[in-house]
């Protein structure tokens, strides 16, 4: 990330040529889905370790306080998984939000074959999320805490929305309540964005290519 590289010489005083910028980039997701069906039913997906760090808890606590037009399914598993099913079983007996932990073929086939609204991440601590990668490839808008280089990826208002780092459940469920009011149309744009954005800056084919000619570059000088 570019936060990254600014840390190191900032913090390290290594000098700005010796520290190149290659970001990682994952492969296209060509989806096989229809468009949005269910008018009033607004999806979202997360992807993460359950840890404390990743604060799945706090996405948690601020669907309870939004309505029930939300759907949400979490991918990934951790020690914090039956702390988190606990919390939920109120709000959702059935406690299907959890699908738990799937390679990453399975991760790219779900987000192939199911229509998202929103990608959400309210880590405290990020570097530049491989999982937000993915999820941009499908064209899903992402809100997230803006922290480490997830500004990088997530550009306010044009691939998604970002969050203070101390954000509260309620503040959360606020920025949800208002996502969800999107008119569709302006949501299907952002979601041609998102892609674009993907292919610019996050293809594996282009990243790569470029980090190789790179080094190449280097091994002639």
């Amino acid at each position: 990330s570019l936060q990254g590289k600014n840390y190191l010489i900032n913090h390290f005083e290594i000098p700005q040529h010796k520290v190149l910028l290659s970001r990682l980039g994952t492969n296209p997701i060509h989806i096989n889905h229809d468009v949005k069906q269910l008018k009033d039913l607004f999806k979202i997906i997360s992807c993460s370790t359950l840890i404390p760090l990743k604060r799945v808890d706090l996405m948690a606590k601020a669907l309870m306080e939004c309505s029930p037009t939300f759907e949400w399914k979490h991918i990934g598993d951790g020690p914090e998984a039956d702390k988190l099913k606990k919390l939920t079983a109120a709000k959702w007996p059935g406690n299907e939000i959890f699908i738990g932990q799937k390679n990453n073929q399975e991760v790219l086939d779900i987000y192939k074959r199911t229509y998202f609204d929103l990608f959400v991440s309210l880590s405290e601590s990020e570097g530049l999320p491989v999982s937000m990668m993915e999820a941009q490839s499908a064209g899903i808008p992402i809100l997230a805490t803006d922290v480490g280089g997830v500004s990088e990826i997530v550009k306010e208002g044009e691939t998604g929305w970002l969050l203070r780092a101390d954000c509260a459940p309620g503040q959360v469920a606020e920025k949800l309540n208002k996502i969800r009011q999107i008119p569709t149309t302006e949501m299907q744009e952002m979601r041609i964005r998102c892609r674009e954005h993907w292919e610019a800056h996050f293809s594996a084919e282009k990243n790569y290519r470029e980090f190789v000619k790179e080094l190449g570059g280097y091994c002639t000088r």
